[in-house]
Order: structure tokens, then C-alpha cells, then sequence
């Protein structure tokens, strides 16, 4: 124990040193503010619990989160309000919100590959030349395949995806038909 005094928390109910205080700097006028061994001069909550109180609830809501800011960021883009893109667009911050959980519960769902991190998932808008309507032509996807379309159309991927697989199919017909070499 140190030898300053000691203190109750308010929240966690422990009586603890000062020293596990923050000093209350809005009391400044007061005579005992600068006075270290006076307990009025600290708050009313230890750090530790002023920590959790600060945490806590952005761990537990980081999905509304994300959703607040991408539909902010998206009305800033297309230089309307929230209220429009909520409204007309269909924005709703619970409907977002539902649909990054369900992505992050089972995967992406252009590619179906799991997405492990919350900051890998985005709020595509599949065709930019379109209206941002939410659910047709925006939704949630995981970051390789936002990174993978760019700006071009949802449609343009797909092709070009097609075009790929082709590819592939027949490097392998090639390959199958001229036997291995070892």
C-alpha cells in the first residue's frame, strides 16, 4: 500500500490509493484541487473503471459503427445528406448493420471466402454509373473482392472472372493432353 490516502470508487465499489485516480482538473478554483493527499481533489471513478466505461461500449457496437461512418462517407461522395441516403437510398443504419454481421458470420458473399476482420469488410457500390440504392446495387463485401472489382461494374468482374476461369479450364485441357512430364 502506498502512503497516500485512500479513496472509494463509485463505480467498482474498491477502496483504493489515490495514486489509482485521475486528479479532477475541473474543480481547479477549489482550494483542495492541487492539494495530492486531498481525496475531494480526484474523481469520482478510479482509471481502471473510467477505461472500461470508455471501451467497453465501442467493442460492443462496432458493427453500428462501421455502418454510421460508411454511410456518412458514401452521402459525402455523392454529396447528399444522411437523412437522403437513409430515406430514398435505403440506407437504414439497422439494415447495414445486419447485413456486415452476416458477412462476417458467413463470409463474403461474392466470393463465399470467411472474412476474419471487421475492417475487411466494405459497403460496395457494385455499379458507380448507378443510383446508390442499398441492397441493389450497394452492399457489403469483403475488402479482396472490393480491391479486385476497383471502379469498375459488378458486371465487368464477372466477365472478367469468366474470362479467367476459361482460361484456366484450358491451360489445364492443354496440360492433360501433352501428359506430365515427370
Amino acid at each position: 500500500m502506498s502512503g497516500l490516502p485512500m479513496k472509494r470508487c463509485r463505480q467498482c465499489g474498491q477502496i483504493k490509493p489515490l495514486d489509482q485516480f485521475r486528479q479532477n482538473l475541473t474543480n481547479t478554483r477549489r482550494s483542495y484541487a492541487y492539494d495530492l493527499h486531498d481525496p475531494r481533489g480526484y474523481r469520482p471513478r478510479c482509471a481502471i473503471c473510467e477505461i472500461t466505461n470508455r471501451t467497453e461500449p465501442k467493442a460492443d457496437r462496432r458493427e453500428r459503427h462501421k455502418a454510421r461512418d460508411t454511410r456518412a462517407r458514401h452521402a459525402r461522395r455523392y454529396g447528399v445528406t444522411i437523412e437522403r441516403m437513409e430515406r430514398f437510398y435505403g440506407w437504414e443504419l439497422d439494415r447495414i448493420e445486419a447485413d456486415i454481421l452476416q458477412v462476417r458470420d458467413q463470409g463474403c458473399p461474392t466470393c463465399g471466402h470467411p472474412v476474419l476482420n471487421l475492417p475487411d469488410i466494405h459497403v460496395d457500390i457494385r455499379d458507380p454509373t448507378l443510383p446508390p440504392f442499398y441492397g441493389v446495387n450497394a452492399g457489403p463485401i469483403c475488402a479482396t473482392c472490393n480491391t479486385r472489382k476497383g471502379p469498375q461494374t459488378q458486371l465487368a468482374m464477372d466477365c472478367a472472372e469468366a474470362e479467367r476461369q476459361a482460361i484456366a479450364r484450358t491451360s489445364e485441357l492443354r496440360l492433360g493432353e501433352q501428359g506430365r512430364l515427370f
